[in-house]
């Protein structure tokens, strides 16, 4: 989809941009309308999940149509749209599992320490 951004070696100034000096070149800075699309994706993600993950079914599917129904004079791929769903929907639980982690690790360093002190501690 070569409309959806520029190559980071085509940029005018690549030594200033770190992400060029990064990756020597081989990235895609994303074009406007990709952007724009993705604000609308993440405002619609955000008001569609708020702070959990929804279970029902088909949630790629109802994101992109909350967006697509919000996009105004924005042509974009369906296809590409439900990648960006996606991949905000998998950083939102990687993101859920490393605080469940975080949670579990604390209850259980808060167990031992209660047993190593011989008194109660509080959970946090």
């Amino acid at each position: 989809y070569p409309f959806l951004g520029t190559p980071t070696e085509l940029l005018i100034d690549p030594e200033v941009d770190w992400i060029n000096y990064v990756s020597r070149g081989h990235l895609i800075s994303p074009s406007s309308i990709l952007l724009d699309v993705g604000k609308i994706m993440n405002i619609e993600f955000e008001d569609f999940h708020k702070t959990w993950i929804h279970k029902d079914p088909w949630i790629f599917k109802t994101v992109a149509d909350r967006t697509e129904a919000k996009m105004i004079n924005t042509q974009i791929l369906r296809e590409v749209l439900l990648c960006l769903v996606r991949t905000r929907t998998y950083i939102r639980v990687r993101n859920i599992n490393k605080k469940i982690f975080t949670h579990n690790y604390k209850i259980k360093h808060n167990k031992k320490m209660s047993k190593f002190t011989n008194r109660k501690i509080s959970k946090y």
